[in-house]
């Protein structure tokens, strides 16, 4: 894993990225969120980029004790998770796993990971059988992404941001191998949820128009869990971040400041 930490002071955030591109994605709200009096650890876990490529298996509990060790590596006892998309995922993961390491939860663009859609599945089940799986995996997921999100630079936010995005997720060079490994872990596995016991906050931003990870899906995963709270961010998509930055951030802050430790009285 690779880790990137912003602001010195401040409760403790982890970010984690989605299924590709890598955490510089979100360099941008990061930033932002730094600014606002976090210190942010934006972890790139094993095997989302080229050059940290995955020497183990990939699954719910690895992906767990990274963020864990990342939580460890800044001397701190506990963090916010704050996963966007698939990142989400490894947030409620790791919450499930190791509860006492977390404070909260934020969970943007999350799918619901008990709801699959069938041809997805299906179509997974037959990039498997081909001769290159990987290389099949990775154009199937390619393919079905940009079709998905294809009408969201209609945002001229986001028409601005696609030099910088397509550099950052250039960089990153996720391999195709983990990217078949992550849609195999959110197609036929339950990340788990944070135990009741535990009393987590959570919140959740939702797109309205989210195609990838639909507003309803969210809306399911969020009723699994007490006390979920759900924002639904209007007139975008899975691309909320940067189709509309400003009210992305300002749910992103807001929320992360409800979520943060009440200093301990004297």
């Amino acid at each position: 894993m690779k880790t990137t930490v912003y602001g010195s002071t401040g409760p403790l955030v982890v970010k984690l990225a989605g299924i590709t591109g890598g955490v510089r994605l979100y360099d941008e709200e990061v930033e932002a969120v730094a600014s606002a009096g976090f210190r942010v650890v934006a972890l790139d876990v094993t095997g989302d980029r080229h050059d940290d490529p995955a020497k183990q298996p990939l699954d719910w509990d690895s992906y767990a004790r990274e963020v864990v060790d990342a939580i460890q590596g800044t001397q701190a006892d506990r963090a916010i998770l704050w996963g966007t998309s698939f990142g989400g995922m490894i947030a409620l993961a790791t919450a499930a796993r190791h509860a006492g390491r977390v404070s909260g939860l934020l969970l943007t663009h999350p799918p619901d990971p008990l709801r699959r859609r069938r041809l997805f599945v299906e179509l997974l089940d037959f990039a498997e059988r081909r001769a290159d799986p990987d290389l099949a995996v990775r154009v199937m997921f390619t393919t079905a992404f940009l079709g998905l999100t294809s009408w969201e630079p209609i945002s001229p936010a986001l028409s601005m941001r696609l030099p910088s995005l397509a550099r950052a997720a250039l960089e990153a060079a996720t391999p195709a191998s983990t990217v078949r490994r992550k849609l195999g872990l959110l197609f036929h596995d339950d990340p788990g949820l944070p135990p009741p016991a535990a009393a987590i906050p959570v919140e959740v931003v939702a797109g309205a128009w989210d195609l990838v990870a639909p507003r309803a899906g969210a809306l399911r995963l969020a009723a699994r869990i007490p006390g979920a709270r759900v924002h639904v961010l209007g007139y975008s998509g899975h691309a909320g971040a940067f189709a509309r930055p400003r009210a992305h951030i300002r749910f992103v802050i807001e929320a992360l400041r409800r979520l943060a430790p009440r200093p301990t009285a004297a």
